[in-house]
Parts: structure tokens; sequence; C-alpha cells
């Protein structure tokens, strides 16, 4: 607890020793990642998601099965932690290491984070895998995956929660959000599912995110599984843009939405998000501005149907920060200003190939412009969590290799697309999106 109190101490300073509504998330940090880590509150669109995982993991629910071994989260007091239970040698390894407090750790290198948690190496293998080299943003041909197809799909899953248009009729989400959304979004958690015997016959099962990267909560979220026509390729159309940054907006900076286009950390070929309560400080709120540029032309796009008009107060801020990837900051509190930025700047990358990633955090929205998904100092591939500075690693040889001085700096640094270029791409787009 002294440590803990002291990392409390150093990261409040480290703010200029303000404390505000919109700094105070800055000041909540987890506890040493071997001890239980203590609920968040977070909401989404008008849902308290962090009740309903809440309720989920009292009711033993956030488990999976994999190589003989049972996995997942469970409630310590009030707290949650990972678990691991099974007979097999890797069961009783990894249920040991958690239970001694070495199975999940954390270590810092000045504003990143190497993060421990050996629960995520019994997660299945990805749909895909892409090679060491450059890599490119276009999806393969789209085909139905294990999430909406096979013993594994949603479909056989209750959903967290709907958001958008279908919110008021199921009654499953906040109606208020078909207010905002231009489609219908499902979230998906953790939860029982059935699976099936090789006889057909059901069985009880459990999973959906089988292994989250937060013990707090972690949620899938996809345009709507119920309309085929969303069954398409892991990229962001425009609308998709517009959603979600009303989706981050909606959070409040609790929560981060989050988008790995292929390429960039993406394992399903199915168009979705990830959602996660936030850990703050993340290194790339940190970065300063290397140039900026505002937009105060408000974009009404409904229907197929756009306007554009000068509105009062309302501002879209984008600027290229000084991070060790290319990254990109739009900020604004309007959605369709914060929407219609995002829709320009993934269009302008998806027009060169970049593979990217898209981090919201309230109304403040990250893209980070990449080469390739992988770096040679790291095993694994790179996504969201990587390119904010939490860099997740699977062994304690991981740990030691991504804690060392300078090798997550280096990282993002050898995975990032040349950020003048990317620069000059994303002026043209916005400039002719607003002109």
């Amino acid at each position: 607890m002294k440590n803990f109190i002291n990392i409390w101490l150093q990261r409040c300073e480290s703010m200029g020793g303000r404390f505000s509504p919109s700094t105070a998330r800055f000041c909540v940090l987890l506890l040493p990642m071997s001890a239980a880590i203590a609920p968040a509150h977070y909401r989404i669109a008008g849902v308290d998601l962090s009740t309903r995982w809440h309720g989920l993991v009292a009711d033993g629910a956030v488990e999976a099965t994999s190589d003989a071994a049972t996995y997942g989260v469970e409630l310590d007091g009030d707290d949650f932690r990972f678990f691991v239970r099974g007979t097999s040698a890797r069961a009783l390894e990894l249920s040991e290491a958690l239970d001694g407090g070495s199975g999940v750790a954390a270590r810092d290198d000045g504003p990143f984070r190497a993060q421990l948690q050996l629960v995520r190496t019994l997660r299945p293998a990805p749909a895909f895998e892409t090679a060491a080299g450059p890599s490119s943003c276009r999806p393969p041909a789209y085909e139905p995956g294990s999430l909406v197809a096979g013993d594994l799909r949603l479909q056989l899953r209750p959903r967290a929660a709907t958001f958008g248009p279908a919110a008021a009729s199921t009654g499953e989400g906040a109606t208020e959000s078909a207010t905002y959304l231009r489609a219908s979004w499902d979230c998906y958690r953790a939860t029982p599912r059935p699976a099936f015997d090789n006889d057909g016959a059901t069985r009880p099962s459990r999973a959906d995110n089988v292994s989250p990267c937060d013990a707090r909560g972690h949620f899938l979220l996809l345009p709507t599984i119920d309309d085929e026509r969303n069954w398409r390729a892991q990229a962001l159309a425009r609308a998709d843009a517009f959603d979600l940054a009303a989706l981050s907006l909606s959070t409040n900076a609790t929560m981060v939405v989050c988008f790995n286009s292929v390429g960039a950390g993406a394992s399903q070929n199915h168009c979705h998000c990830h959602a996660w309560p936030s850990l703050a400080p993340y290194a790339c709120e940190r970065a300063p501005p290397l140039a900026s540029r505002r937009f105060d032309t408000k974009v009404f796009e409904r229907d197929g149907a756009i306007a554009t008009v000068s509105t009062p107060g309302a501002a879209l801020d984008v600027a290229v920060l000084d991070y060790g990837v290319a990254t990109v900051r739009l900020r604004s509190g309007d959605a369709d200003l914060l929407g219609a930025g995002l829709a320009a700047v993934v269009g302008a990358l998806a027009e060169r190939g970049s593979p990217h990633n898209v981090c919201g955090l309230g109304d403040a929205i990250y893209v980070f412009a990449r080469s390739r998904e992988r770096c040679p100092a790291l095993p694994t591939r790179l996504g969201c969590s990587e390119m904010m500075g939490v860099f997740h690693c699977a062994s304690e040889e991981e740990l030691d290799i991504a804690a060392a001085p300078g090798t997550m700096a280096g990282a993002l640094a050898a995975v990032s697309a040349p950020r003048e270029d990317v620069w000059a791409a994303v002026l043209a787009a916005l400039d002719g999106h607003f002109a």
C-alpha cells in the first residue's frame, strides 16, 4: 500500500498538482498488479456496464476453458482477481503464480507500462496472423468467422446492451442513444453461452471475451449482427466513425473505446471495437502537440444528406503529437464534428493502406498511424493498448524485455508510419472535408 501511495502522489505531482473532475481519473490507479483490483464505475451510451460486469463476475460467469484449465475473473471480497483452476501442469503453474502474486505484474519505464497477465496465455489463437514486415490495413476478403458463425458465435450469447435505434425496441440499452447513433450497435460481455458436444447436444460453457485485458471489464462492440449487412470486414466505414466518436463522448472518459485495423492488432476480420475501463494516465495523453489546426464548421450527415453550417462555440481541434508513433489527436465536445474529423482521418489512412488504431477517451480520440504490426524487439502483435502506452506481456521473460529502458518507446518508433507524411495526408483530407 505504501508503494501504491507513492505512485499515486508521483502521478498527481506530474499533473502539476491539479485535481478536478476532468483530471481526477488520472489519479485513480490500479493497486499493484499482484493484488486484487478494485472495481471501477463506467458507462457508455447511458448504460452502467460496470454494474452489469460486477453481477456477471459474482455469478461466476466470466470464465472459459482451454487446455484442461478453467480461467477467468472472480470476486475477492469486493474486488476482482484473475484465476486459473485445473489439474494440468500448465494450470497448476499458472494458479500457483497467481496465488503467489507473480502471475500479474507491472513495471513502468517513464510514461510506459509493461503489464504481465499470465492468464492471457490461455487465449485461443487469432483467426489470422500477419507477417513481421510492413503490413497493410486492407483486410482480406470477408468470410463469416467465429464471431457470427460456428459454436462460438455471438448469437448464442445474451447481449450486455444494445445501443442506437434498436435500443428503444429491445429494452437492452439506453433509449437516448437512439437519438445520436446512426446505426444500432451490439455490446457483448463475458457471459454464459451454450456450446455443443459432438452429438449436437448443448452443454454448459462460459465465454465471450475469453481473456479480458482488464479484470474490471472488457466488452466487444459491433454494428448489430442481427442485420447481415453488418457482416463485413474489419474496416471502419464512415458511419462507424461517427458512431465511434459518439460512443466515446458518451463514456465521459470512464472507458476506452478502441478499434484495431487489420495489420495493427486485429485478430478477427469482422467489424468490431473493444471497450474497457480507462487506466490512466496513458502515455499518449501526455504527449505535447507539434502542430495543430482548428475547424469550426459543423457537419451534419444523416440519411445520405450532408449540410455544413458554422456553429458558435463548436470546434474540432486536430493535432499531430510529439510521440513515438505517428499520432493524430482529435478533440471536440461535439459528436458531429468529432465524427466527421475521425471519418476524414481514417479515410486518409485507409487510402494510403496504413494500418491504424483508433482510441477514444471521452472528447479526445487518438489515431495511431502504423507501418507494421510487430517490432523486432517484442514477440507479440501490438494493438491499441500498446499504442496508448500499456504493453501486454505473456511471460516474465517478455516483461523483462519490454520493461528494459527504452524498449517500449523504441517499439512505437519501429512500427510508426512517417509522421510528416501522415500529417500532410490528414490535413489534406480535413481541408477537403470541411471546405
